[in-house]
C-alpha cells in the first residue's frame, strides 16, 4: 500500500492530525501491525507492510489515526502512571476510538476496545452503560468493575480478539527529565499543528480542548524580575524620548510635547554547554517571555565555550525561529567581555547558568547569574548570583 496514499487522506479529511502526523517519524518496520515507539526525543510509527497491504485504505487511516490521537492525548506518557497497564490500555483505547470514523475498522483484521463493544458487555450482565466522551479513569472503573477470572482475564470472555497489549514499553522506563522534555516537545507539536490549521480557518480537535488549556497555561516567572530590574538596574537606564501632542510643551505652547520613557537595556547570556541539560535549558528560555514583558530592551547571547552571534528577544520570544548552538565546553568570559566592551549600551547583564565553570577575568558593574537551585552557588562569581527553582 502506498503510505503517501494514507497520509494524504487524512491531511485532507482531518487536517489538524495530518499536520501533526507529518511532523512525527514513521518506518516499515517487522512489526504485527503499527505500533508508537520512542525514538530520540520524539515518536516514531512503526508500520509492517505486509500487514498494510493485506487491509483497506480505510483500515490503514484507522490504524494511522488510532495511534496518532494517542500521541496527541499523551497516551504513551501517562501510561506508566498505571498499575495494571493492559486495563489503563483499553480505557484510553475508547476514548481514542471515540474520535476515529467509525466506519474506517469495519472489515479489519485487528479489533480495538470501543465504546460501543464496552456497553455490549456491560448490557450482557445487566451493568449500568457507559458514557460517551469521559475520562481514562471513568472507563478505567467501568473495566474494573467487571467480574473476572484469572489475573489477566475476564471471566466473561469478551476481549479474547482484542488487542490488549500495549506495545509503550520504551515509555515505561524514561527518566523524569526525558519524560518532561518529551512531554514539551509534543506540546511543542501540537501548538505548531494549532497554528498551521488555524491560519486556513480549519478544526482544531474538540477533544484536545484540555490539552491546550494546559499547554496556554503560562507558568509562574522563577524570579522577580520586575522588582530586580527596577531596583538592580533602575538608576541608570536609557531614555527614549517621543514628541507627543497629548503633552503640553511648557515652553512652546504651540509645539508638541515630550514624552520621555525610560529604558534599560539588558544583555542576557545563555549557557547552552553540555553540562546543561535540555530540561535546563527550557526553564532559562521559559523566563525570557516574563523578562521581555518587562518593558526592558534585552538582547540574548547564547554561549559555551565561545559566544555566538547577538540577537533581540523577539526573535526567541515572538518569532521562535531561533536554534539552539554550542552544546560545548564551557568559558565564562565570552559573554563578560561583550558586555564589559559594550557599556554603557547595556546596563545589566543577566547570566543563566548551571555556575560549573572557572569565573571569568573581568568583573564589570551589574551582573546577575542565575544558578537553579538544583545545582551548587558559585560563590567566586563577580556580582550577584542567586538560585531559581526548577
Amino acid at each position: 500500500m502506498d503510505a503517501s496514499k494514507i497520509f494524504k487522506d487524512i491531511i485532507i479529511e482531518s487536517p489538524f492530525y495530518g499536520i501533526f502526523l507529518s511532523m512525527i517519524n514513521k518506518s516499515w518496520d517487522s512489526v504485527d501491525t503499527v505500533r508508537v515507539v520512542k525514538k530520540g526525543i520524539n515518536y516514531e510509527l512503526s508500520m509492517s507492510e505486509k500487514y498494510f497491504n493485506s487491509i483497506t485504505l480505510n483500515n490503514a487511516k484507522a490504524h494511522i489515526l488510532h495511534e496518532v490521537i494517542h500521541i496527541a492525548l499523551l497516551h504513551p506518557l501517562r501510561i506508566k502512571d498505571y498499575s495494571n497497564k493492559k486495563l489503563a490500555h483499553l480505557a484510553m483505547d475508547i476514548v481514542v476510538n471515540q474520535y476515529v470514523n467509525e466506519n474506517y475498522w469495519l472489515n479489519c483484521p485487528t479489533k480495538f476496545m470501543t465504546l460501543a463493544k464496552l456497553n455490549e458487555i456491560l448490557a450482557s450482565i445487566n451493568y449500568e452503560l457507559a458514557e460517551e466522551h469521559k475520562s481514562i479513569d471513568y472507563y478505567l472503573e467501568k473495566l474494573n468493575s467487571l467480574p473476572t477470572g484469572d489475573s489477566d482475564q475476564f471471566a466473561v470472555g469478551e476481549f479474547e480478539e482484542i488487542n490488549t497489549t500495549p506495545e509503550w514499553n520504551d515509555f515505561y522506563s524514561m527518566s523524569d527529565v526525558d519524560d518532561k522534555l518529551l512531554q514539551k516537545v509534543t506540546e511543542g507539536m501540537l501548538t505548531n499543528a494549532r497554528d498551521a490549521v488555524s491560519k486556513t480557518r480549519g478544526r482544531i480537535p474538540g477533544e484536545l480542548g484540555g490539552i491546550f488549556e494546559l499547554i496556554d497555561k503560562e507558568e509562574p516567572p522563577k524570579f522577580n524580575w520586575k522588582a530586580y530590574l527596577r531596583n538592580f538596574v533602575g538608576y541608570c537606564m536609557s531614555a527614549d524620548v517621543k514628541t507627543t501632542r497629548t503633552k503640553e510643551n511648557v515652553r512652546y505652547p504651540e509645539a508638541a510635547g515630550k514624552k520621555i520613557k525610560q529604558m534599560a537595556h539588558i544583555l542576557v547570556a545563555i549557557d547552552t554547554s553540555q553540562s546543561v541539560n535540555d530540561t535546563l535549558l527550557e526553564v532559562f528560555l521559559a523566563e525570557l517571555k516574563h523578562i521581555n514583558q518587562c518593558g526592558t530592551e534585552v538582547d540574548i547571547m547564547q554561549c559555551d565555550a565561545k559566544g555566538y552571534p547577538v540577537r533581540p528577544i523577539k526573535e526567541y520570544v515572538l518569532d521562535n525561529l531561533v536554534r539552539i548552538e554550542g552544546r560545548g565546553g564551557t568559558d565564562f568570559n565570552p559573554p563578560v567581555n561583550y558586555y564589559a566592551e559594550n557599556q554603557p549600551k547595556y546596563q545589566a547583564l543577566i547570566y543563566f547558568t548551571d555556575g560549573e565553570c572557572s569565573p571569568p577575568d573581568l568583573s564589570p558593574n551589574n551582573i546577575l547569574w542565575l544558578i537553579p537551585d538544583s545545582h551548587s552557588l558559585n560563590d567566586l562569581l563577580p556580582g550577584t548570583v542567586k538560585q531559581i527553582s526548577l
